[in-house]
C-alpha cells in the first residue's frame, strides 16, 4: 500500500517562510526551538510530480517512482525514473532499486531529475540537469 500526503504551498509556490534564526547569545532552549520551527516550515515532502512522472514515499519509507521520460523529447533525460537509463516508462509506482535499503524522508521532482533525503540525511539524485 502507498501512502501518499500532499503538502499545499502557498500562492508563492515556496511553502511557508522559514523562521527567523535565533540571535547569536540565545539559549539552547531557543537554538532548540528554532529547528523544531524550521523543521515544521519546511516538513518532509512523501510525493512530488515532475515532468510527467511522480514520486512517492510508502509508509516503510520506500522510494517509488512511476510515469515517463520526457515523451516529447525522445527520452531527453535518461534514467529520470531511477531505474537506470533503459527504463523509460513505468505504469505503476515501482521501488527504486537502488535505494531499497535506504529510507527516504523527502523526495522532490524537477522537470528532468528527482531528489530524494534519506532518514540519515543523505541525498540522493538521478536524471539529467543535476
Amino acid at each position: 500500500m502507498v501512502v501518499a500526503v500532499c503538502y499545499v504551498r502557498g500562492a508563492s509556490g515556496r511553502g511557508l517562510p522559514p523562521p527567523a534564526e535565533p540571535a547569536p547569545d540565545g539559549s539552547w532552549t531557543q537554538a532548540l526551538l528554532w529547528g523544531e520551527r524550521l523543521d515544521r516550515a519546511s516538513p518532509p515532502q512523501p510525493i512530488a510530480a515532475g515532468w510527467f512522472r511522480c514520486a512517492f514515499i510508502d509508509a516503510a519509507g520506500a522510494l517509488l517512482t512511476c510515469g515517463a521520460a520526457d515523451p516529447d523529447n525522445d527520452g531527453a533525460a535518461p534514467g529520470v525514473l531511477g531505474h537506470g537509463e533503459g527504463v523509460t516508462r513505468l505504469a505503476v509506482p515501482t521501488p527504486v532499486p537502488s535505494l531499497q535499503s535506504v529510507r527516504i524522508r523527502s523526495v522532490s521532482a524537477g522537470m528532468f531529475h528527482t531528489l530524494a533525503v534519506s532518514d540519515a540525511g543523505a541525498a540522493f539524485s538521478f536524471g539529467g540537469n543535476v
